[in-house]
């Protein structure tokens, strides 16, 4: 899904939600080892996909700002990446032996992929955060004094393919911000806090001078079907549901 937004002083010109999973990626993984209408939604999520990363290609950002909920994580703190260059690969094929049985996939395949970053505004940003809520709700992470780029794996490669389908970002610089593991215990209380951080993003993109766009790295329920990691539920359609129509209208109370 990927929609334009109205445009502030600093602009925020768009903002796309694009997945991390292995199957949306790449549909064949799912020829031969479930049903036809499985490889079909799968297919069109991926024309979906690349039609959203496409849009988002095309705003011409100066900067573009990824949350990705499977990164370089504190238990608590939001990480903001701090490194000037970042680089892959993503190992497509873990979902195949997560979805059919360990193995099923044998040693899968690497995605490559490669950006420049602005670890000035990872400060500020992670300075602004923490100005909002005393208790120090953001860190900067920042890997080998930033000699190498910092690696990037699967929740920030495979969203950023869509945009950028060489594997290189080019024009645009790429500020991630990766979501604290409490997310998988304490969702419920994090909505709040996730909701005032994001004001406070979008008032540091209105008071800036640059164009960003914001890609937000997710996935579709992983309880559909009996799996190696978290099995079936029933309410997996309904929470699938619910958030495509909080994506839709944006309206968190839907």
């Amino acid at each position: 899904l990927g929609r334009e937004v109205s445009k502030t002083a600093g602009e925020l010109l768009g903002a796309a939600i694009l997945p991390h999973g292995d199957f949306a990626f790449d549909p064949s993984l799912l020829s031969g080892r479930s049903t036809d209408a499985a490889l079909k939604a799968a297919e069109a999520l991926m024309q979906g996909s690349l039609a959203a990363g496409e849009f988002v290609a095309s705003l011409g950002a100066d900067v573009i700002v990824l949350t990705t909920p499977h990164g370089i994580a504190t238990d608590r703190q939001i990480a903001v990446y701090g490194n000037s260059e970042f680089e892959g690969p993503a190992l497509v094929g873990r979902d195949v032996n997560a979805s059919f049985g360990d193995g099923a996939m044998g040693p899968g395949y690497k995605v490559a992929f490669q950006a420049k970053g602005r670890p000035d505004l990872a400060r500020r940003l992670a300075v602004e955060f923490n100005a909002a809520r005393a208790n120090g709700e953001a860190t900067v992470l920042s890997s080998w004094a930033d000699d190498l780029p910092m690696p990037l794996r699967w929740g920030e490669v495979l969203p950023m393919r869509y945009v950028a389908p060489s594997g290189r970002l080019e024009g645009s610089r790429l500020l991630v911000l990766s979501l604290p593991t409490a997310r998988q215990t304490a969702s419920g209380k994090l909505k709040d806090k996730m909701r005032e951080l994001g004001k406070v993003l979008g008032t540091m993109i209105k008071n800036d001078k640059l164009k960003y766009a914001l890609v937000v790295s997710t996935d579709l329920s992983h309880r559909h079907w009996q799996n190696t990691t978290f099995g079936a539920h029933p309410l997996a359609k309904s929470f699938d549901e619910g958030c495509g129509q909080y994506a839709a209208t944006l309206d968190w109370e839907v």
